[in-house]
C-alpha cells in the first residue's frame, strides 16, 4: 500500500507480472494514466480519491483481475477512459461511483470461469460498445444523471440476463441505435430476465431481435422501433 501519491504516470506498471495488489491511501488518487497497469498481474483496484481522470487501456489485458471499486469523491463526474479495462478475462465484480463509461471500457470480458457483475452510480455518460462482446456480463445497474447512452452498448452480450439503466436527471437522456441488439441465431440471443430503462429516449433497433419472452420488461421515454 502506498500513501501520498496523486497520480500513476502512463505506461507506469506494463507488463509487471510480480504486481498483484496495488493499494492507494483514501483521499489522494486523482489521475490513473493511460496503459498504466497494460497486461499486468493484478488482482484488485480499490482507488478511492477526488479523481480528474483515467487514461485509456489503463488495465487492459489484466486477466488476473478480479474485483474493480473505483469512488470518485470529486464534485465532478469524469470518464474512466477509453478500453480501461477491456479484455480483462477474470472480472466478476465492478463497482463505480461518480465515473462515465468510456468507449469499449469493459468490452471482450470472455471468462471461462465466473461471471461479471456490474454496478454503477453517478454516471453521466455510456460510451459507444462499452460492454460490446463481453460474453461474462450477467448483470448491470447503472444509475445517474445520464445524458446520453451510445450505440451497441451491449453488442453481442450473450450472457448478460439483467440491465437497468436508471437515468434520474430531469431531461430524457438520448440513447443510440442497437442498445441490446442481438442476431437471428439462437446462440446469439441472450437470456434476458428483466430490462429496466427509465427516462431514455430509446434509439433505432435499440431491442432489436431480442429474446424476451417471459422477461419483465420496463421502458420509460421514448422508443422508436
Amino acid at each position: 500500500t502506498i500513501a501520498g501519491i496523486t497520480a500513476v504516470s502512463d505506461y507506469a506498471f506494463k507488463n509487471v507480472t510480480t504486481l498483484e495488489y496495488f493499494g492507494m491511501q483514501l483521499n489522494y488518487l486523482t489521475y490513473v494514466g493511460g496503459n498504466s497497469f497494460l497486461s499486468c498481474a493484478i488482482k484488485e483496484v480499490n482507488f478511492e480519491g477526488p479523481f480528474t481522470g483515467m487514461g485509456g487501456a489503463a488495465f487492459s489485458g489484466c486477466n488476473s483481475l478480479t474485483t474493480v471499486r473505483l469512488i470518485n469523491t470529486s464534485s465532478k463526474i469524469v470518464s474512466c477512459g477509453k478500453q480501461a479495462f477491456a479484455n480483462c478475462t477474470a472480472l466478476t465484480s465492478v463497482v463505480m461511483d461518480k465515473f462515465s463509461i468510456g468507449e469499449c471500457a469493459f468490452e471482450k470480458i470472455n471468462a471461462t470461469t465466473g461471471t461479471l457483475n456490474f454496478v454503477a452510480t453517478n454516471v453521466e455518460r455510456v460510451e459507444t460498445g462499452a460492454f460490446s462482446a463481453s460474453t461474462a456480463l450477467r448483470s448491470v445497474d447503472i444509475e445517474g444523471p445520464l445524458t446520453s447512452v451510445a450505440s451497441n452498448v451491449f453488442g453481442n452480450c450473450t450472457g448478460v440476463a439483467i440491465i437497468r439503466i436508471y437515468n434520474t436527471a430531469s431531461k430524457a437522456a438520448t440513447c443510440g441505435d442497437n442498445l441490446l441488439s442481438c442476431g437471428d441465431k439462437a446462440t446469439e440471443k441472450p437470456a434476458i430476465t428483466s430490462v429496466t430503462l427509465h427516462n431514455i429516449d430509446l434509439g433505432y433497433r435499440a431491442l432489436y431481435n431480442l429474446k424476451i419472452d417471459g422477461a419483465n420488461i420496463s421502458v420509460t421515454g421514448n422508443y422508436t422501433t
